[in-house]
């Protein structure tokens, strides 16, 4: 199982099939929570569930002891947490959440000199992606675009979507 976790002041987690919330100029603000999940079984491994129980117990409000193991069934089958892992999403990660094309430069300035990471988290919290300004101009200014024909493919199938939402 896996969320993202928006880290503002509310720390609220989304569905990982939403599209990415508003991606500010501060980096660290979104991480995917990725929870394993365990069948029980008879001489199980709890792989890192003590760790797990720490964190439940001092930031959750659970009381747990060390001798129990919290179990939950999904379709008639039970588990347990065997580890909860928290990774942030990389400038090229932002990027593409934003609709950036994966070859879109994102790493280095016009003279080719080097971006850090929070400069390029920066700059995509202060872009316009490419899908979002294209459709812009097809619905405000189209007697100024090219023919449909003269895009490539990849254009084309975006562009209908793009326009569908005005």
């Amino acid at each position: 199982m896996a969320y993202i976790q928006k880290f503002y002041k509310t720390g609220t987690g989304q569905n990982i099939n939403e599209p990415l919330h508003t991606i500010t100029t501060s980096a660290g603000h979104f991480g995917l929570v990725n929870v394993q999940l365990a069948k029980i079984r008879p001489g199980q491994d709890l792989h890192h569930w003590p760790e797990v129980r720490d964190m439940l117990n001092q930031y959750c409000g659970y009381q747990i002891n060390n001798d129990e193991v919290l179990i939950f069934e999904i379709n008639d089958t039970w588990y347990f947490i065997s580890d909860i892992g928290l990774r942030m999403f990389t400038p090229r990660e932002l990027f593409n959440a934003q609709g950036f094309p994966p070859n879109y430069i994102i790493d280095v300035d016009y003279y080719g000199n080097a971006y850090p990471r929070s400069a390029q988290v920066a700059r995509c919290g202060h872009s316009v992606p490419p899908p979002f300004a294209t459709a812009l101009i097809w619905a405000n200014m189209p007697e100024i675009c090219m023919h449909v024909d003269d895009w490539g493919e990849w254009d084309k199938k975006h562009r209908r979507r793009q326009m569908s939402l005005f």
